[in-house]
């Protein structure tokens, strides 16, 4: 998952990009009273998040030469669908 977050960071066109360790603990909950189970798994997993972005038009170049998006990013993106 790491490699996969450091993929999609170096390709660019994202925002937001996180990675979560989440804990897992189930609740109680009896008449009058609602609490934390004592016991609690220590992990329940990880989660890779991130939003998908696109450029206003005309301003590729700009981001070109502001160095916030590489030209690898855009040749991807004009490629033809190969399926």
């Amino acid at each position: 998952l790491v490699d996969l977050y450091n993929a999609i960071k170096q390709r660019g066109g994202v925002t937001h990009l996180r990675l979560c360790d989440t804990w897992f603990r189930t609740i109680q909950v009896l008449p009058e009273r609602t609490h934390p189970e004592v016991s609690m798994i220590a992990s329940g997993g990880y989660l890779l998040t991130a939003y998908t972005v696109e450029p206003k038009p005309g301003s590729v170049h700009e981001l070109l030469q502001s160095g916030l998006v590489s030209s690898a990013f855009w040749h991807e993106l004009d490629a033809p669908d190969e399926s």
